[in-house]
């Protein structure tokens, strides 16, 4: 599994701290990291690490350079069927966040986003929001 997410601290550490229950991390994976230019736009720090390997249909809480916020996921099934939602074309608009919470309503093992997240016109800072 690959963890993506951007920093503004360009000394922020590319590692992920992750375990099976709430806080308690048992595991921890390195990773690196790369930032890009366009035009008059520098993005911040986007990290990339991938953890693993991890157990079928089970949930793991993790956090990212080694503070903020916990984050969880549930890895899918072992066996057939698996379950899939997916949508795509979510954009950043009033209505993303209510057909978010429309999917989670539903049963599913796996969430597939195939892309167009972003209008964002030359908002390069929209873009680096899906780190």
């Amino acid at each position: 599994m690959r963890i993506t997410w951007i920093t503004d601290d360009k000394h922020s550490p590319s590692f992920v701290e992750y375990g099976t229950l709430p806080g308690r991390y048992d595991s921890i994976s390195e990773g690196e990291y790369t930032s890009y230019s366009y035009l008059l736009y520098s993005s911040g720090k986007i990290h990339h690490t991938v953890i693993g390997p991890l157990e079928y249909n089970t949930v793991y809480f993790y956090r990212c350079g080694g503070q903020g916020p916990e984050f969880e996921l549930k890895t899918p099934p072992a066996q057939f069927p698996i379950t899939f939602a997916v949508a795509g074309d979510l954009g950043q608009t009033g209505w993303t966040k209510s057909t978010l919470d429309h999917i989670d309503r539903c049963k599913y093992d796996v969430y597939l986003l195939p892309g167009d997240l972003s209008y964002a016109d030359c908002m390069q800072h929209l873009w680096d929001s899906f780190g």
